[in-house]
C-alpha cells in the first residue's frame, strides 16, 4: 500500500462525512465491487459505481451511521480500515455500536473493491422489524 492509498481512503471518508457523494464516488474504479455482510437487509454484492451509489442511497434510507473514529492500516497490496460505527435504524430508532472492518483493494489508483465485516452483524439486523 502507498501513502496515496491511505490519503485516498481518508479523503473519501472526509467527503462521505460531509455528504459530498460526487466527491466520494470519483475515488472508485468503474468496475468497483462491494461485498457487504450477508445477514443484513442491504446485503448482496454490488458491481460498478452506479450500483454502489444506489446501495449507499438504500443504506442511508434505512440507517443513520455515526463514525466515531477510524484508522487505516497498511496491508501491502490492500488496506484495512478499522472504524467504530453507531448504527441507528430510521424506522425503529434502535441503535447499536460496534467495530467495522473494511478490506480495500485498488485498481488503477482508485478503490477497486471493499469487503465489509461487522463485529456483530446480527445486532445490526436486529435493528429492523422484519
Amino acid at each position: 500500500m502507498t501513502t496515496d492509498q491511505v490519503t485516498l481512503i481518508d479523503d473519501m471518508l472526509e467527503d462521505f462525512g460531509k455528504g459530498n457523494l460526487p466527491a466520494v464516488l470519483k475515488r472508485f474504479h468503474p468496475a468497483f465491487v462491494l461485498n457487504p455482510p450477508e445477514s443484513v437487509p442491504y446485503a448482496g454484492r454490488r458491481v460498478g459505481v452506479e450500483a454502489f451509489e444506489r446501495w449507499l442511497i438504500e443504506l442511508g434510507s434505512l440507517l443513520e451511521l455515526d463514525k466515531s473514529d477510524h484508522e487505516v492500516l497498511d496491508g501491502g497490496e490492500k488496506a484495512v480500515l478499522l472504524m467504530q460505527i453507531t448504527f441507528t435504524s430510521r424506522a425503529t430508532g434502535r441503535s447499536t455500536a460496534m467495530r467495522v472492518v473494511e478490506v480495500y483493494a485498488f485498481k488503477d489508483g482508485l478503490i477497486g473493491s471493499i469487503d465489509v465485516f461487522y463485529k456483530d452483524p446480527k445486532a445490526v439486523d436486529d435493528l429492523f422489524d422484519r
